[in-house]
């Protein structure tokens, strides 16, 4: 890593640290916010309780013996505060008696109350509030917040200096460590492919030449001799197919991102076609759905992933039974794909990963193939940020499924 690079990461060290403190400083202004707020509310709601009961104390007799003027003195009294809007003395009659109003509008708080006087109801009174003091309380916690943002700032700088520096250090390592596997696996890659690539030069001499003295010499030869000679041209052809293979593999690795959107059904016509001379010649019966969703991937691998399942379900069969084959979307879990279910023996719950890993088979080698192509499946898959599973389909056979990421 560089110093450049080392420079940044501190720097977005440094942002995340006040950062942390503005999001958390925040929380707590809210937090006090709205405690004050309830605990203006429930002041406001206990003082004017508190001043309905001495309004109907001084206006009562007043009300009572009709004197209005001694009523308003009453009233006049509540000028001072800044909370009562406006106050409003009925009769039992419901007239209005008298009236204060300080602001003419509803308030936060509206209350009422009956006047009771001498054990007798006499009238009713009615406050209309505002809650006052929260904006004077609001700024008073805003200037301590703001206070202690200030100085939280070098005090966080100072106390992260060794967190950043050990961060640093290790994001430097952990990005030299990715760079060299980076490396080391584009080498590899490289390496693959240049010596699977290179070995089938001499592999075809082999094959070429194994079979042109089987074929000129075939006569001269014991039953020994002949069977060395199958078993050699059997075990080049053999090791060709791993070779191409590992060229499928090490191509697949190297896959670009998907870029375009195709039609499921695209996928599936293409990879038919090139299994059309197996299909017939196995007289398989495949049904497909008739409608498939696009998906974001790179067609040609797409394909081959897919032509890999239905091969593999033209292999597996019970014996004496054409494979029965069925094609259609798979939408379950967040997940969306292809699933190509088959009515074949099925896989063992123990080989349901393993069938999955490069040349791992879960058959005898009578079965034709090498055991590479559920893994490339599986890497096609990957490079998509999808998945590829087998599970048991109901009434026998398996279930092969291929996911992609969501466009």
């Amino acid at each position: 890593m560089t110093e450049d690079q080392q420079a940044k990461t501190r720097k977005r060290i440094i942002l995340l640290g006040i950062a942390s403190a503005v999001i958390a400083l925040l929380l707590a202004f809210l937090t006090l916010g709205f405690y004050e707020f309830y605990k203006l509310k429930e002041e406001t709601v206990n003082k004017l309780e508190s001043q309905t009961d001495m309004l109907i104390f001084g206006v009562g007799p007043a009300l009572m013996f009709d004197d209005r003027d001694s009523a308003d003195k009453t009233l006049e009294s509540l000028r001072s505060d800044r909370s009562i809007n406006r106050v409003r003395i009925y009769n039992t009659k419901g007239q209005e008696f008298t009236s204060f109003i300080a602001l003419d509008q509803d308030g936060d708080i509206h209350f009422k109350k009956d006047i009771i006087y001498q054990n007798e109801k006499i009238g009713r009174l009615e406050i209309d509030a505002r809650y006052v003091g929260f904006v004077d309380r609001f700024r008073n916690y805003f200037i301590i917040i703001l206070i202690i943002f200030i100085f939280s700032i070098p005090i966080t700088f100072i106390l992260s200096a060794p967190l950043r520096n050990q961060v640093s250090k290790a994001v430097g390592q952990l990005s030299e460590l990715t760079t060299r596997l980076e490396q080391s696996n584009g080498e590899l890659e490289t390496l693959l492919y240049i010596v699977s690539h290179d070995l089938k030069e001499p592999l075809r001499s082999i094959e070429y030449f194994s079979t042109s003295v089987k074929e000129e010499y075939f006569n001269k030869l014991d039953d020994k001799g002949k069977d060395y000679f199958d078993r050699v041209i059997l075990a080049a052809s053999r090791m060709r197919l791993l070779l191409d293979d590992i060229l499928m593999m090490s191509r697949a690795r190297r896959m670009k991102p998907p870029d375009e959107m195709v039609n499921g059904e695209n996928i599936i016509n293409d990879a038919l076609a090139r299994l059309e001379g197996k299909i017939k010649q196995v007289n398989a019966r495949i049904t497909i759905a008739k409608e498939f969703p696009k998906y974001k991937v790179e067609r040609m691998w797409a394909t081959q992933a897919v032509l890999n399942l239905i091969a593999n379900a033209l292999k597996f069969t019970n014996e004496g039974e054409v494979p029965n084959i069925e094609i259609c979307p798979y939408n379950e879990k967040g997940q969306t794909g292809i699933m190509v279910s088959d009515r074949g023996p099925g896989v063992p719950p123990e080989h349901t990963r393993k069938i999955f890993e490069l040349f791992q088979r879960a058959v005898e080698r009578k079965v034709e193939g090498t055991g590479a192509g559920l893994a490339i499946v599986l890497e096609v898959a990957h490079r998509h940020n999808g998945d590829a599973w087998v599970q048991p389909r109901e009434g026998g056979g398996s279930e092969f499924i291929i996911t992609f990421a969501k466009a």
